[in-house]
């Protein structure tokens, strides 16, 4: 089952700030340790990356859900597009975020478009799924929102106390094979024969 929500966070601020929150992934273990248990950068090139992300289902508890993530930056609308793949059920939620200037109001706002895939019985109470997720996403946009207001006093990531250390291009598995493997502590030999012909001759 798929249900679909659009949340708006509509703020004023400058727009390179808003991208900023919008790129950095580098925020979300620090900033959002309530709702955030992991996320590990697997691969990044010039617009993709892919994650190991682990969203806590109850804070302080720890209990989580586990999912890779694939985003494709989408520059043009300051967003992009990402897709969770849910690695105990196999479920896959969609997301669409871009910003939209509302001139009239001198503001920018952060849209979110999803669609969760949900468990069956999500079928029974769709509207409180909604209400649970209204209140997760208003403390994680409430917490950029501070972030926020933390660069505009003091300068936004062209300060380099400000900037991120991101890397350009990564990917966990060039970084194996560049690295090697890693020195055991242990290792052990096991070795299983089964010989399922017996009583025929093997050539």
């Amino acid at each position: 089952m798929y249900i679909g929500i659009t949340h708006e966070c509509e703020i004023r601020a400058p727009y390179q700030m808003l991208l900023d929150i919008t790129y950095d992934w580098t925020h979300f273990l620090h900033l959002h340790r309530k709702s955030h248990g992991e996320f590990r950068l697997l691969h990044k090139s010039e617009k993709r990356e892919i994650f190991f992300y682990k969203a806590r289902i109850i804070y302080p508890l720890p209990f989580f859900r586990k999912f890779l993530v694939f985003r494709e930056y989408q520059p043009e609308v300051g967003g992009y597009r990402q897709v969770y793949y849910d690695l105990s059920t196999g479920g896959i939620t969609y997301l669409s975020a871009f910003t939209r200037h509302n001139k009239d109001r001198d503001s920018y706002s952060c849209m979110g478009e999803y669609i969760f895939s949900v468990s069956w019985y999500w079928k029974l109470w769709p509207r409180l799924f909604s209400i649970i997720m209204k209140q997760r996403m208003g403390r994680v946009i409430e917490e950029d929102n501070e972030l926020v207001r933390g660069r505009a006093e003091v300068g936004g990531k062209e300060r380099l106390a400000c900037a991120p250390k991101q890397v350009t291009t990564f990917d966990l598995l060039d970084d194996f094979l560049q690295a090697g493997l890693p020195k055991t502590e242990a290792h052990f030999y096991q070795h299983f024969f089964s010989d399922l012909l017996v009583g025929q001759p093997l050539s």
